[in-house]
Formats: C-alpha cells, sequence, structure tokens
C-alpha cells in the first residue's frame, strides 16, 4: 500500500512527466469540472489499473 509520502511522489512525478511531454489530455485525467479528482489521484498512485 502506498506511503502519503509515495502516493505525493508518485502524483508530482505523473504531472511533471506529462507537463513535460505536453500531453494535456494526461494532466486533465486528475482533474473533474469541481476540481481535483482525489480519489483518482489516491488510486493512480497505488497501481489500481483501473485508474492508470
Amino acid at each position: 500500500m502506498a506511503t502519503p509520502e509515495s502516493a505525493t511522489s508518485d502524483i508530482l512525478t505523473h504531472h511533471l512527466t506529462a507537463f513535460g511531454n505536453n500531453d494535456l489530455d494526461e494532466i486533465m485525467k486528475d482533474y473533474t469540472e469541481e476540481g481535483v479528482d482525489t480519489r483518482r489521484l489516491f488510486e493512480r498512485a497505488r497501481g489500481n489499473p483501473q485508474f492508470l
């Protein structure tokens, strides 16, 4: 199970990689109209394939 520190690191790495690749679609996967989709961020950091 991911620790809060590793989850934060994984999320930041995801965002920076997507940003570096100019991949707006990938960046936007973590957001909803209401704001940040924290469940998606957490599940992605845990490696849940449904959210990758």
